[in-house]
């Protein structure tokens, strides 16, 4: 790990409604796209899904898990917590467009 964090304001932009175009983890101006089309929101298996996804996407940017320092695993855990808290707003929009609860989402 290259010790570059990406900002939450970055991945704000990981949510999109397009084919994936994983980005470069070193590139802290990069987004990731995630194809969210075809998923039935209103089922457990299509949040599933898009959580999958999202979590993919997580991956993408923030890298793999590794053997490392304490201080890149630490580096790991804090992009991944950023990014995840970063998407959550876009995620819950569109849970919300597809007339989805927060409780029926957990």
């Amino acid at each position: 790990m290259t010790g570059t964090i990406l900002r939450p304001l970055v991945a704000t932009a990981l949510l999109a409604f397009a084919a994936p175009a994983f980005a470069d983890p070193v590139d802290s101006s990069a987004t990731v796209k995630i194809n969210t089309s075809g998923l039935d929101l209103t089922s457990a298996s299509g949040r599933q899904a898009l959580d999958r996804r999202v979590q993919n996407a997580i991956n993408a940017i923030c890298g793999a898990p590794i053997y490392g320092t304490r201080e890149e695993a630490e580096e790991l855990r804090a992009c991944r917590t950023e990014t995840r808290a970063a998407v959550q707003p876009q995620v819950q929009a569109m849970l919300l467009r597809a007339n989805v609860t927060v409780s029926e989402n957990r």
